[in-house]
């Protein structure tokens, strides 16, 4: 995890991006990116990742991986019932998240 930032600033920002990026973090000369797969209820069920060594995965390649990786994870999603939103663009709270899981579930009656 980056050392110049909060465990949950880095965490909102991963969730904020939709996937999560290693450069070299976790393990030394080994880039990474990862997306979650969701179910039809909007709970993680699995994730999808990419990793390689830093000079087979340079920066920019691991840029091109990411918008892939998203991609794909939010295909295989869709495949499992899951309404697929881009995550650049959601700002959703995680109480508004819960809300929306719930509603799911629970659908109102009009």
């Amino acid at each position: 995890m980056r050392a110049t930032g909060s465990a949950r600033g880095y965490l909102r920002e991963i969730r904020r991006r939709g996937y999560a990026l290693s450069d070299q973090e976790a393990d030394r000369d080994v880039r990474a990116v990862a997306a979650p797969i969701f179910n039809a209820v909007g709970e993680i069920m699995a994730g999808l990742s990419v990793a390689g060594p830093v000079y087979r995965i340079s920066k920019r390649k691991l840029n091109e991986l990411s918008k892939l990786v998203l991609d794909y994870s939010q295909k295989i999603s869709a495949q499992l019932g899951y309404f697929v939103e881009r995550r650049k663009e959601c700002s959703r709270s995680d109480e508004e998240d819960r809300d929306r899981k719930k509603e799911k579930r629970f659908p109102r009656e009009s």
